[in-house]
């Protein structure tokens, strides 16, 4: 009995975790099915369908936004110097893989894009089909430089925080968002000016081929901003640092992807 009493003294009070599950996750699931459902059918679910995605996309992201403010910044945990490369990347915590693993089907959804493209290229006689608007190869080669541009700077700023330089590295991700927004802007003006030209998603397969190819691409550009913007807002709270960056690694696993 002694025992068990001086047991119960020593263990800190406040100290248990206690975890719970979320319930944005589904709500943002269901949502997402009214949306289907509602561009199947018509009808008001789908204005309801939007609603309720974007009231989940606001609690999760406030959910989490309110967690990382009252998190401590401890630091993750240390490796030995002469640590293996397996043992390195066994090491990353889970959340890394969750990236990985998305990553990972993301390359099944470009792939099947790919899969439409080409077959239609090979069923077709002529490609472009005749009366297709020439392509601007030379610009979307420009552009191009700028996205692969916006992966260099973004390592170097990583390089940066790891050697515990903080203005270094958040200049060069602002630098980073920067190019990424800009190469948006130019694939917008590239938009207007095929649409002007009467080319779009009703174009025949060349069309649809291209402007879902494109579209999604975009649209992966555009999330991989808002998850730069998360680290730079991040960064200036003083939340990344040469022993925590994890965090990092993750949005620029993903922006190496969509470069």
């Amino acid at each position: 009995m002694h025992s068990y009493g001086k047991v119960a003294r020593e263990v800190p009070q406040g100290e248990a975790h206690h975890e719970h599950l979320s319930p944005w996750p589904l709500f943002l699931a269901i949502g997402i099915l009214l949306l289907y459902y509602g561009v199947l059918f018509r009808g008001p679910v789908l204005g309801i369908g939007v609603m309720v995605v974007m009231a989940a996309l606001y609690g999760w992201v406030y959910e989490d936004y309110t967690t990382w403010r009252r998190a401590p910044a401890h630091a993750e945990e240390e490796l030995p110097e002469d640590a293996s490369v397996i043992r390195q990347w066994m090491a990353k915590p889970v959340a890394f893989w969750g990236v990985v693993l998305f990553l990972l089907t993301e390359i099944m959804l470009f792939g099947g894009l790919f899969v439409v493209y080409f077959s239609a290229h090979a069923s077709l006689p002529v490609w472009p089909p005749a009366g297709a608007p020439e392509l601007p190869v030379f610009k979307t080669g420009i552009n191009t430089v700028i996205l692969v541009s916006s992966g260099v700077t973004m390592h170097v700023g990583i390089m940066f925080l790891k050697r515990n330089y903080r203005t270094a590295f958040l200049a060069l991700f602002a630098a980073t968002i920067a190019l990424g927004a800009i190469f948006l802007y130019n694939q917008v003006l590239e938009y207007i000016d095929l649409f002007g030209e009467g080319f779009n998603l009703s174009s025949g397969v060349y069309g649809a081929s291209f402007f879902a190819l494109t579209g999604v691409h975009g649209a992966h550009v555009t999330a991989g901003i808002g998850g730069l913007t998360g680290v730079f807002t991040r960064g200036l709270f003083g939340q990344f640092n040469t022993k925590r960056h994890m965090g990092i690694e993750g949005v620029a696993l993903y922006w190496h992807f969509v470069d």
